[in-house]
This record gives structure tokens, C-alpha cells and sequence, in this order.
């Protein structure tokens, strides 16, 4: 049976091709909907994620942007305080440079909380990110879908990191996107989208499954997730009506944004299984 399971957070900003824009500009300093979203969809469900992990005594990781550092430092020294792992969700999550500048430009906040772990924003998994992220330092990446942990080779053979699979069912082979999962017919249910749609009792019985293979599971949510469904629906038609640039960005996809996860539902899976740091799990699975 396996030791325990991993519990993470992809803490960002909600709708981020356009929240994450409109915080940092100038212009927006004094837009209410502006502060309001960022209060509503990060700063009050990271702290409901802190009070259900501390309730069941878990420490979990937050693959946290180096952009939600800068907006509220405050707020990730918190969770880093409350012994959860902080861990690299990009400079902003919707970054197109490289990664290596990426983690040149997040310098400060990677050193601070002496960050190993990298998920790459919206699982966009590239094979040349192993070479980058071991010279940096890094030691796992978490940016596939599959089952057992493994090491993740540089194509010269210079570099390793352990690659730290999202979990999929059936666990038989890596997947590199939500999308591929799907087409090959796996059920990512690590994925917060899952999470927000499968019944808890669905999610425990996979979970058992590769417990009972010697398999860890590894999921992650986001911490807007948390928030209720209408308010979000509220939020998300106000932006919608706003004047905030980039609206002509908001894709019908951007609908998983709504892929809620309630308190309850995630409680119900703490209470049944054992889960820590991705750090942590690593680290057993190691011995």
C-alpha cells in the first residue's frame, strides 16, 4: 500500500488572462470589481483552504505564481509559515518567455522560500524544462498526468529531475495534457477540473485503486475552487460587463472556471485518505 497521497493548490489569479493583467495596471488601482475579484477568487479561499488542512492536519504544496507573490506576499508567507510547501506556478500564468526567465525573473521569491518544485501553468509540459529546471536547482517537476513517480532524463543525459505525475486512471502510461488523457481514453481525476465535477466517493475509489497498486495519488485544486458557484457566476458576468482589457481574450473555455469544488466534498476525501507535501511524498517514495 502506498505511505500517503499528495495534495496540492495551483494558487493563481482567477481568469488570468485578464484579473491577472488588470491588478497590476496602473490604471486599475482604485477599480472596485478589480480588488473585489482578487479578494473573492484568492485571498478568502486560500484561507478556507488553510482552515480544512488544519482541521485534518495536512500540509500541503502550493504551486503558487511568482505574480500572486507580488500581489500578496503577505498572504504566501502565511501558508509558508503554516508548514506548507510553496512551490514554482511561473512568473505569471499566462507568461509566453522562456522558463529560464521566468525563473531568473522570480529570483527573489524562489530564494525566499528556497522553492524545489515546478508545475507549469496549465500542465504545458516541455522536455526542455528538465535542463532548465535542474540547473536552477529544482528536483521535481509536476506538469504530466500519470501514475508512478519517476526520474525525467535530458535529452544529452546530463540532467535529471523526478517527475511527480497528476493522477490519471488507468496509471499505465504518461500523459502530457488534460486533453490527451481524455483522447486516450484516461480519466485525469488529479485534475481540479475533475475534482470540481466527480462525486467525492468516485474520486476515493480511484484513489484506493492505486493506493492498492503501491501507487501514490497526486491532485491538485485551485483556490478559487472554493468559492460558491453563484458568487463566481456573479463575478465572472460583472467582468464580462466591465471595460477591463482583454475581455476579447475570455474563451468558452474559460467556462471550467466555474468547476467549483465544495468545502464539504473536499473535506470528505481528506477524511478518508492520507495526503502530504509533494516534497514529503517524494521523499518516501524515495526510500
Amino acid at each position: 500500500m502506498s505511505k500517503s497521497n499528495a495534495l496540492s493548490v495551483d494558487l493563481e489569479f482567477w481568469l488570468s488572462r485578464i484579473m491577472e493583467t488588470a491588478y497590476f495596471d496602473h490604471e486599475n488601482a482604485d477599480n472596485s470589481l478589480v480588488n473585489t475579484v482578487f479578494e473573492e477568487t484568492v485571498i478568502r479561499p486560500t484561507e478556507r483552504l488553510m482552515e480544512i488542512f488544519s482541521k485534518f492536519s495536512i500540509h500541503a504544496t502550493f504551486f503558487t505564481t511568482n505574480s500572486i507573490f507580488a500581489a500578496a506576499p503577505h498572504l504566501v508567507e502565511k501558508i509558508h509559515q503554516r508548514g506548507h510547501e510553496i512551490a514554482f506556478h511561473g512568473f505569471t500564468h499566462n507568461d509566453t518567455a522562456s522558463l529560464s526567465s521566468q525563473i531568473e525573473s522570480s529570483h527573489d521569491f524562489i530564494s525566499r522560500f528556497h522553492i524545489k518544485g515546478f508545475r507549469a501553468p496549465e500542465m504545458r509540459f516541455s522536455p526542455e524544462n528538465i535542463d532548465v529546471l535542474a540547473q536552477n536547482g529544482f528536483t521535481y517537476d509536476s506538469s504530466q498526468y500519470g501514475g508512478r513517480p519517476y526520474t525525467l532524463t535530458s535529452e544529452n543525459r546530463q540532467n535529471k529531475i523526478t517527475e511527480a505525475p497528476v493522477s490519471c486512471h488507468p496509471a499505465d502510461t504518461i500523459q502530457t495534457s488534460f486533453m490527451s488523457a481524455i483522447k486516450h481514453c484516461r480519466i485525469p481525476f488529479g485534475s481540479g477540473i475533475l475534482l470540481g465535477i466527480m462525486p467525492a466517493y468516485c474520486i476515493s475509489g480511484l484513489i484506493r485503486k492505486l493506493n492498492g497498486n503501491s501507487l501514490p495519488a497526486i491532485l491538485f485544486v485551485h483556490q478559487w475552487q472554493l468559492v460558491d458557484r453563484c458568487k463566481l457566476m456573479s463575478l465572472f458576468n460583472s467582468i464580462r460587463k466591465s471595460n477591463l482589457s482583454g475581455l476579447d481574450n475570455l474563451k468558452a473555455r474559460d467556462i471550467y472556471s466555474l468547476a467549483c469544488v465544495p468545502g464539504k466534498r473536499l473535506e470528505k476525501l481528506l477524511s478518508h485518505h492520507s495526503f502530504n507535501r509533494m516534497d514529503n511524498l517524494l521523499n518516501e517514495h524515495s526510500e
